[in-house]
């Protein structure tokens, strides 16, 4: 009986192995079939874990809910076995059902987990199927720099593994990526590109995953036909893999696509069939909320706005519960107008003030985070030359140790030979003279592209400075625009008093506009203010000293630091406390570039406290604080969080190029590098850290009153 049970298990494994291959590639497995396997197979054992797995991804299309059971129960069972491989495919399903329900910190943090066992277990299709899931979560975050550099990463693991399925399906989530970059350009070439090869490969669910973009950029240019045609060949590649969650999706698009061309007959059909059909397949709140805001506008095109109220509504509540601001965005300018339709100008007013609200976050946000963004993805490939050539210059020493010990091993030769010895070493010194050569044009390389990556760094904290500086501005120019509108309606008034003669209001009213003006003034040189010391901060550095207000200096980019991450996120809040040493005199020292550490360390301070807050327990409060004081001949300034600290494992290394503990795509590793070289090697101070891991961290900058380094400092233009 024994060889009979083990073919038997055999044949389970190469049905489960041929099950996932089939949920890869979109085809249809026999769902009950897995799901009766399951069943027959009560043991906690491994071979569970794979039926419950293999059971998940089958299911994912038509019943997420079992989904979502069976990976949690094959993640739990395989944790308790210690069975790495099936916990880091549960995680890999619970990310992917997180992300379709639209709970992106969820799914963030499943994918986090799942990525770190598959880089354990040297999975290299695994890594790439997670990293290009978190592309899109990163996406939908609106964390444009992540998911670039997962897009990335994942593209050339694909091209070493020659994947085609995920050269096509990384391919095609770098063009969705592009389209909401607005670069037309770049999206068109890795969507057409990534549909050529699933199409040479008869690929189907690689042609899907490419048509929508396609379609989209049709779409956006008019050409409705194309569009159409795209959609209708998605719509039959879903009902090929009977893919339910993907049909429906596709019946909204071409929906919308309808409404878009006032072919409203076809439109309301459609989206009642794919209401539905939703009640049996729940396919995600972003499919609901898209199809109920298509149904909003079609009704109010056709004059019915009470039912464009009504499912306008129902489009925003759940848009708000799952923070989809675009999507808020939109709705509201629907519900809008469909209040003012009906002559409710209250409502009307109320719906376009929320649609406001979120049109200018919206704004703001994704105009940091698209140049940020942009930035980085020319940056990423400067970084990857970076490594490449450190790697080089290894290999070359190396090279250098081998032909040493060739001498060694040729002088002893030699003693017998000395003829053989002479051709040796005129071989040899060849050999050494033309890798001395090629070294010197690696490290001439080196030192190029380490130019390049300093001004990435600077980039990097300009992104963070920006979204301070978007708040900081806005207040102002607020200023500006309600005083010149009152202004405005004032010369109105005073018009109209000086043509019915009543003299005394109307120099009244000229003295009011006279202090209107004077206000507009004083806050337009307050936002000239703030847009100059942006762009100083954007130049490159002079490298000439100056005499410099500390307090001043540190309290602006404390400021900065602070809304630049509420910037990113509104819930979040800490306190800021100050001591200042009102004593301190100025001091000599290149303001660019120590303004550059400090918003450096204000920005890593507020990062730490957010990342603790997240998890502490109830009464913790985020807590940023700045101290400066003066030391006989020195100014000291001292920077605390009451974050999670730095481990001792790595506190020897955190000002090493390229180290950092932040996730992918969040952090460079050069600001605590080149934040140590502006403090000690250009302006002779010391940049120390105290720590407590799980408590705190402290950075105490000293710089010399005098300045004792008499070469200017040059620390952003040229490495060291």
């Amino acid at each position: 009986m024994k060889p009979l049970k083990m073919l038997r298990k055999i044949i389970l494994l190469l049905l489960f192995i041929q099950v996932l291959v089939q949920a890869s590639t979109a085809q249809k497995p026999d769902v009950q079939k897995l799901k009766q396997l399951v069943n027959e197979h009560p043991q906690q054992d491994t071979e569970r874990v794979n039926r419950l797995e293999a059971y998940a991804v089958a299911s994912r299309f038509n019943s997420p809910k079992e989904t979502f059971l069976y990976a949690n129960e094959a993640l739990a069972l395989a944790r308790k076995l210690h069975y790495v491989s099936g916990e880091a495919d549960a995680l890999l399903t619970l990310s992917f059902y997180q992300r379709f329900r639209s709970r992106n910190d969820s799914a963030l943090i499943y994918g986090k987990q799942a990525m770190i066992l598959f880089s354990q277990l040297k999975d290299t299709i695994r890594l790439i199927t997670i990293l290009y899931n978190m592309a899109a979560i990163y996406s939908n975050s609106y964390n444009y720099p992540g998911a670039i550099s997962a897009d990335l990463t994942a593209l050339k693991l694909s091209e070493i593994k020659q994947s085609q399925k995920w050269l096509t399906l990384v391919g095609s989530s770098l063009g969705y990526l592009y389209l909401d970059l607005e670069d037309d350009t770049k999206a068109e070439q890795y969507l057409s590109r990534a549909m050529h090869l699933a199409e040479r490969a008869n690929d189907r669910d690689g042609v899907a995953h490419c048509v929508d973009g396609l379609a989209t950029l049709a779409m956006k240019y008019h050409r409705w036909d194309e569009a159409m045609r795209l959609y209708k060949l998605r719509k039959q590649i879903n009902i090929e893999a009977n893919d339910m969650r993907g049909l429906m999706g596709t019946q909204i698009d071409i929906a919308d696509l309808n409404e878009k061309q006032g072919k409203y007959a076809e439109v309301f059909p459609l989206l009642y069939k794919t209401l539905e059909q939703m009640k049996t397949i729940d396919p995600g709140p972003s499919f609901v909320s898209y199809a109920q805001g298509v149904m909003a506008k079609a009704y109010l095109d056709v004059g019915k706005p009470d039912s464009a109220i009504l499912h306008g509504l129902e489009s925003l509540q759940t848009n708000q519960r799952f923070a989809m601001k675009s999507s808020s965005r939109d709705i509201s300018q629907t519900l809008a107008r469909a209040y003012a339709a009906k002559g409710n100008f209250k409502d009307a007013y109320h719906y376009q003030l929320l649609y406001a609200y979120y049109r200018d976050s919206l704004n703001n946000q994704e105009a940091i985070r698209k140049t940020t963004a942009l930035q980085y993805s020319a940056d990423l490939d400067k970084k990857q030359s970076q490594i490449t050539l450190l790697t080089k210059n290894q290999e070359l020493s190396q090279r250098q140790n081998r032909q040493q010990k060739l001498i060694l091993f040729g002088t002893i030769a030699g003693l017998l030979s000395v003829g053989g010895l002479s051709i040796f070493l005129w071989r040899n010194n060849r050999q050494k003279l033309r890798a001395n050569i090629e070294l010197q044009q690696r490290q001439n390389e080196l030192k190029t592209t380490q130019t390049q990556l300093i001004q990435s760094e600077k980039m990097a904290s300009l992104g963070e400075l920006t979204a301070g500086i978007a708040h900081e501005i806005q207040n102002p120019l607020n200023f500006v625009n309600n005083f010149s509108e009152v202004s405005f309606e004032l010369a109105d008034e005073m018009k109209k008093e000086l043509q019915d003669g009543n003299k005394e209001d109307a120099i009244a009213l000229a003295n009011d506009i006279k202090q209107n003006l004077e206000k507009i003034v004083h806050h337009g040189k307050r936002a000239d203010a703030i847009v100059k010391g942006m762009l100083q901060h954007s130049r490159s550095s002079s490298g000439l000293k100056e005499m410099t207000d500390i307090n001043a200096l540190a309290d602006e980019y404390l400021r900065l630091s602070y809304h630049g991450l509420r910037a990113k996120d509104k819930s979040f809040n800490a306190e800021m406390e100050t001591a200042w040493d009102n004593s301190l005199p100025n001091i000599e020292v290149v303001s660019q570039d120590v303004g550059r550490v400090i918003l450096n360390l204000f920005t890593n301070a507020f990062y730490s406290v957010h990342e603790k807050n997240k998890n502490a327990k109830e009464g913790f409060v985020p807590m940023v604080s700045v101290s400066t004081k003066k030391t006989g001949a020195k100014v000291e300034i001292r920077i605390k969080d009451n974050g999670s600290g730095i481990p001792d494992a790595v506190i020897k290394k955190i000002y090493q190029p390229f180290f950092t503990t932040k996730p992918t795509g969040e952090g460079t590793g050069l600001g605590l590098s080149l934040s140590y070289d502006i403090v000690t090697k250009g302006h002779g101070g010391e940049l120390n850290v105290e720590t407590k891991e799980g408590e705190f961290a402290e950075f105490i900058i000293t710089l010399p009153i005098v300045s004792v380094v008499n070469k200017p400092s040059d620390i952003f233009n040229k490495p060291q």
